[in-house]
């Protein structure tokens, strides 16, 4: 499944870059192991980038937030 999802353009750089490897994001679009996330950057508006995720971690005391790890860029 595909997700678009929008960012601020220093997050976006660093996941562009392979220095930030993870998000942590409230699960309401029911995120997958393998999913792709389309990042839409919002300010200045215009680049976008899109990943797989890796895994999907649950946090124990905030069930409504998950830890994606952001895989690689796809081709």
């Amino acid at each position: 499944m595909q997700h678009q999802l929008k960012i601020d353009s220093r997050n976006l750089r660093l996941i562009m870059s392979g220095r930030k490897t993870f998000e942590i994001i409230n699960n309401d679009k029911d995120f997958k192991e393998g999913d792709i996330i389309e990042f839409v950057e919002i300010n200045p508006p215009g680049r976008t980038h899109s990943i797989r995720i890796g895994y999907v971690i649950t946090l124990e005391h905030e069930p409504n937030l998950v830890v994606l790890s952001l895989l690689k860029e796809e081709k």
